[in-house]
This record gives C-alpha cells, sequence and structure tokens, in this order.
C-alpha cells in the first residue's frame, strides 16, 4: 500500500475543494492509500484547522482529524541534520 504524507495546505484544501487534493482523500477512504503524520504534523493540522473554525463558524475539521488519527498512520520522525526545505517549517513534512 502506498504511504503518503499531505502537507497542511493539500489536506486542507482536500477538504474544502473537490480538485486533485481531493482525490487523495477519496483514495484514502477507499483504502487505496494510507495518510501518515507525526505528531507535530498533527498539531499543525489542529492549530490551521482551530484557525479556520474561528474564521468560518459552523466549520467542522475536527470530524476528520478524527478519522485521519483513527485510521492514518502515526509516524516517528527522524531527526534532520540540518534544514531540506526553504521554509524551516516544512522540514516536518520531509523528516
Amino acid at each position: 500500500m502506498i504511504r503518503i504524507i499531505l502537507d497542511t495546505n493539500v489536506f486542507i484544501s482536500a477538504i474544502f475543494w473537490k480538485g486533485a487534493q481531493y482525490h487523495i482523500l477519496e483514495a484514502w477512504q477507499e483504502k487505496k492509500i494510507k495518510l501518515v503524520f507525526s505528531e507535530e504534523i498533527l498539531e499543525e493540522y489542529i492549530r490551521v484547522g482551530r484557525a479556520l473554525e474561528k474564521k468560518y463558524k459552523g466549520l467542522d475539521l475536527f470530524s476528520m482529524l478524527d478519522l485521519i488519527t483513527i485510521y492514518g498512520e502515526l509516524c516517528f520522525p527522524i531527526k534532520l541534520e540540518k534544514a531540506i526545505s526553504r521554509d524551516p517549517d516544512d522540514d516536518k513534512f520531509f523528516a
């Protein structure tokens, strides 16, 4: 099975729009792929989800986050010796 890690922007886009990102969540639902996340990635999903819920009343991202924590795969990333990405905050997705 293919295991993938979703950048936060891709994850959020997959929830809101029916574009290519949405098909990733469909493939996950159909058990064609496995979503993988670390604690740090999940924390970012939660932080962004809270910010979006404050901005857009009635929005509920946490039901999707619950599904990811139940059916996704928690990984324990390696410690990177040096930054890989131009945006150091994105290094967690490479680790």
